[in-house]
């Protein structure tokens, strides 16, 4: 029922991604000031009509889950051996298409290569941050091997219906053929990754709606940079302060991994050496938008991946006099990784012309994997050498963040940011077949980013 409920939340995230493009086509209506003319972005001009198509997709998605089994048992039944790799490049096809169309002198709506090439650069920002985020954190098994846990949504359909959309919003008005020829690969791209038994039918339908929403929000940015330009002095006075961003995070505190019990002797379960690894920093990157539809109260999303690093903490080892000290641990790696997905509420307000200040409040789900160690626990009775191996685990749950921010607008089509982040996750640190080791995920740190105002 949890994941049924997060579907629908995306149907709802649709819209917002929908509504914040621009109107296709639209005039960008112009406001006299004395003798300056400022024009405002077309994308203040919004056209439902984008939402209803992802959110219909969606919607199934939700629906469909229920069959997934069902549509996995007709597919074995009757098309047991079927295996194509085909779409490992069909799903960039369309995408393709909508540059290579132009570099062949095929004129689209675009005026300048700058737009298309912003517009690709939005778009694929937009489907990465959203498919990574999405994949590592819902953490449903694929239906072809359940130790993999990023099977939803399908990232190559979300590839291609972003592809096939770009190239629609481009090339639709001069035959509806390119529309039909782009969509008609992404289906074939969605269908064969069921068939292939790579992904659930749900998790196709999912990223081919998410697909819909990355490449009518990257074309719509892109649009209102090149194709409907402002003039005038850059003001968060009396616009929407919407964006979409990325950013840079690190994280100089951070919890440690307490009371990892390695065991020096097989034969011996109780007989262990408690070690601790203490953080050394955090760092990592996230792709973030917010929309605003009340005027300092918004509503958006972050995706996030995270690296802590962790060092051997020396002076912790427990050894009572009846046991035997591991004098030798290794890192096969020191770095945990941490995905997050969490939407949530925003809050800005403009202290001055160019200045806003605000917070967020998100909550989501998250998904932690940990590290592997090597210990030597110099046992006499096993050898001089005997190797105790502990390897990393994913876990699962839910994510929260809370922070304070300020916004500088440095041109009509440019922000930076900086902030101060806290964050914590119950999917926290792991290790096979040792469960009372795990820790939480804490973090507080800063963040530095760039971001494209939405109005």
């Amino acid at each position: 029922m949890a994941k049924v409920l997060w579907l629908v939340l995306l149907c709802w995230v649709c819209v917002l991604g929908q509504v914040a493009s621009a109107q296709e086509g639209a005039l960008s209506p112009v406001l006299e000031t004395d003798s300056l003319q400022v024009d405002r972005c077309a994308c203040r001009s919004f056209k439902w009509n984008y939402a209803v198509a992802p959110g219909l997709l969606l919607g199934s998605a939700c629906v469909v889950r229920h069959f997934d089994n069902d549509l996995l048992k007709f597919r074995e039944d009757h098309l047991f051996s079927f295996h194509n790799s085909a779409d490992d490049v069909v799903q960039t096809l369309p995408g393709v298409l909508f540059l290579g169309l132009r570099a062949v002198g095929v004129k689209g709506k675009s005026d300048t290569w700058g737009q298309l090439l912003a517009a690709t650069g939005f778009s694929a920002a937009i489907t990465a941050g959203l498919t990574e985020g999405l994949k590592n954190t819902w953490g449903r098994t694929r239906p072809n091997d359940e130790y993999f846990h990023n099977s939803f949504p399908s990232g190559h359909t979300f590839t291609a219906f972003t592809g096939a959309t770009l190239l629609h919003r481009e090339y639709g008005g001069k035959s509806i053929w390119y529309s039909v020829g782009g969509y008609t690969l992404a289906g074939l791209v969605g269908v064969s990754r069921i068939l292939n038994k790579e992904h659930w039918a749900s998790d196709v339908l999912a990223g081919a709606g998410l697909g819909l929403v990355s490449g009518h929000l990257g074309y719509g940015l892109a649009e209102c940079m090149f194709a409907h330009p402002r003039r005038g002095r850059p003001s968060y006075y009396g616009r929407n302060p919407s964006f979409i961003g990325v950013n840079a995070h690190v994280s100089p505190w951070g919890n440690s991994i307490n009371s990892l019990g390695v065991c020096t002797d097989p034969a011996a379960t109780f007989e262990k050496q408690f070690v601790r690894f203490n953080h050394k920093i955090g760092y990592g990157y996230s792709l973030e938008g917010a929309y605003f539809p009340f005027r300092y109260v918004g509503f958006g999303c972050e995706t996030s991946m995270f690296f802590n690093q962790f060092e051997l903490d020396e002076d912790y080892f427990r050894v009572p006099a009846n046991r035997v000290q591991a004098h030798y641990v290794a890192f096969e790696s020191n770095k945990a990784k941490t995905y997050q997905f969490m939407p949530g509420i925003y809050f800005d307000v403009p202290v001055c012309s160019r200045v806003l200040v605000g917070g967020k409040v998100l909550y989501g789900m998250g998904q932690t994997l940990s590290f592997n160690v090597e210990a030597d626990t110099h046992n006499p009775a096993l050898g001089p050498e005997h190797w105790v191996y502990i390897y990393d685990d994913f876990t699962y749950g839910s994510a929260f963040k809370a922070g304070i921010h300020g916004r500088y607008l440095v041109g009509h089509y440019l922000e930076v940011s900086a902030g101060l982040n806290y964050s914590y996750s119950n999917a926290g640190y792991a290790f096979f077949n040792y469960p009372e080791s795990t820790s939480s995920v804490q973090n507080l740190g800063f963040q530095l980013g760039v971001a494209v105002p939405l109005e």
